[in-house]
């Protein structure tokens, strides 16, 4: 967000999922190589204590929390997986994706612009999803189910 090379530079892009303008979308996700000289430790989640592991089952009604760019830590409730049909505006246009988690913010907005690639973990910090798309204004998001974007980039949780 906003800075400049090199000073600002964290990482390198390794693999990309390229998003679909016709068709549907499974997941919006990057992959990228944290420079060596980042202190960053992927099994600790600040403020959530360490990872747990990958859930695969997301049953309606799950607790779950995310940390954000924007918003910081939230906390929210699955509403429905597998969710399909929904259409996020992109600059290259209104794209369509399935199989996406939706969550209902506690109190408030679940996420903000920003936010996005956030890790969502369940209350046992499994990992759960990751962060796409908020309803401006509302207080429900979408995140991709992650253990289908760690299909789709050929990756596993450490």
């Amino acid at each position: 967000d906003m800075g400049a090379s090199p000073g600002d530079v964290v990482g390198h892009l390794l693999e990309s999922s390229p998003l679909m303008t016709t068709g549907t979308n499974l997941i919006d996700a990057a992959l990228a190589r944290i420079k060596p000289d980042i202190g960053f430790d992927a099994k600790k989640l600040k403020g959530l204590g360490n990872l747990n592991g990958l859930r695969t089952s997301i049953p309606d009604g799950l607790k779950v929390a995310k940390l954000g760019r924007s918003t910081g830590k939230t906390t929210g409730t699955v509403k429905a997986f597998s969710i399909d049909g929904i259409t996020v505006n992109f600059e290259l246009g209104n794209l369509l994706f399935d199989d996406q988690i939706e969550i209902e913010g506690d109190g408030g907005p679940f996420s903000k612009g920003g936010d996005s690639g956030g890790l969502v973990v369940d209350q046992q910090n499994m990992a759960v999803g990751m962060l796409m798309a908020g309803a401006v204004g509302k207080t429900r998001s979408y995140a991709n189910t992650l253990a289908i974007v760690f299909d789709k980039l050929k990756i596993k949780l450490l």
